[in-house]
């Protein structure tokens, strides 16, 4: 068996666990080969060669070797993750929810590719998204991969705000920092459009809408995050689909003219403190009148009832496009991508061999 390990080295426990990988693998009868990721290669030039793709690190390098490999025809292998990072949502939804769980399912497959007893049920087909994105002038990002969440809006600059340190100390938590700005903050103008809709509960049979003024519009491929909290009842990592899911308040003064630039905007650093006292004031007035809905879309995560919760809406889309008219912040797997003016999203069904727990 070829057997890849692809590190991100930034995590502070990576070593232990490297070596507990390596260890595995020999013990085995196998070499492993330990390809480390940098800026340059956040994918550590994955090979479409291995048998088995172990990745160590968190969605970020996951997704950046997934889209290596998905994209690669000769490749006919396996990715299996043993979670390291800031956040390892689509390992949770795997199956797979810690990184000794990942060390676990490495030794049962070792186990039992050395007999030859391996079970093609420990194998899941799991879905990609790839999202084309439109830069402010025009340029094109061309296919980039996401296999947890794709979003835009005041979710994108909560993953812009949200320091290093933060996400280093607290992990997925760390991401509320960076919310602490945004809960408050105006309607961003977007527009929307989905093909193909999928089955499902009832609200997300309905036909997308076409939005003007909206918090947020995001786009799962999973169905929970830590904590026991779903985010997208009506998502997974097998569907075939992506899950929508837009946060609107539909409250007057936030739409086109609702002001309120996102954090890091070009010009905020040019407005007086009389301008930044006054966007500071009109926030947290916004936040007051929303601190009900926000209690209620909180708690829908952890009891659910997402179609009950008025500022919410539902539903499930093989491909959608997403059209700004002022550029707004992007993210993909909880990274932001910058400001973009339009996102094309679709789905590649089943793309992705994944190794999960035997009988999950």
């Amino acid at each position: 068996m070829n057997v890849d390990v692809l590190v991100n080295p930034v995590h502070r426990e990576v070593a232990p666990v490297l070596a507990r990988v390596r260890e595995l693998i020999v013990r085995a009868g196998a070499e492993p080969r330990v390809r480390r990721t940098s800026i340059a290669r956040p994918h550590a030039d994955a090979s479409p060669d291995a048998d088995l793709t172990i990745v160590v690190g968190g969605d970020g390098t996951l997704r950046e070797v997934a889209g290596r490999l998905v994209a690669d025809p000769a490749w006919r292998g396996a990715i299996l993750p043993v979670p390291t990072g800031t956040a390892t949502l689509f390992a949770l939804n795997a199956g797979i929810d810690s990184t000794e769980q990942g060390l676990r399912v490495l030794d049962d497959l070792l186990v039992q590719s050395r007999h030859g007893t391996a079970d093609a049920a420990s194998v899941l087909h799991c879905d990609v998204g790839w999202a084309d994105l439109e830069r402010p002038g025009g340029s094109r990002s061309g296919d980039l991969p996401f296999l947890v969440t794709a979003g835009m809006g005041r979710s994108g600059a909560t993953v812009q705000a949200t320091p290093g340190w933060a996400k280093d100390r607290l992990g997925a938590a760390g991401y509320g920092i960076g919310a602490l700005g945004q809960l408050g903050a105006s309607h961003v103008p977007l527009t929307l459009e989905c093909r193909g809709e999928g089955s499902g509960s009832e609200r997300a049979n309905e036909a997308a809408p076409r939005v003007d003024s909206v918090w947020a519009v995001e786009f799962g491929l999973i169905q929970r995050i830590p904590w026991g909290i779903t985010v997208f009842p009506h998502g997974g990592i097998t569907t075939g689909t992506l899950a929508g899911l837009t946060v609107t308040f539909g409250e007057s003064g936030c739409g086109l003219g609702g002001g309120g630039a996102q954090p890091g905007r070009p010009g905020d650093a040019r407005l007086g403190p009389h301008r930044q006292l006054q966007r500071t004031s009109a926030g947290a007035v916004r936040l007051l009148r929303r601190s009900g809905a926000w209690g209620r879309v909180f708690r829908a995560g952890l009891r659910g009832g997402h179609q009950q919760v008025d500022a919410l809406r539902l539903w499930t889309a093989e491909s959608a496009r997403v059209t700004a008219s002022r550029p707004v912040v992007a993210h993909l797997d909880g990274e932001a991508v910058g400001y973009v003016n339009s996102a094309r999203l679709r789905v590649a069904a089943g793309a992705l061999p994944v190794v999960v727990p035997v009988g999950w």
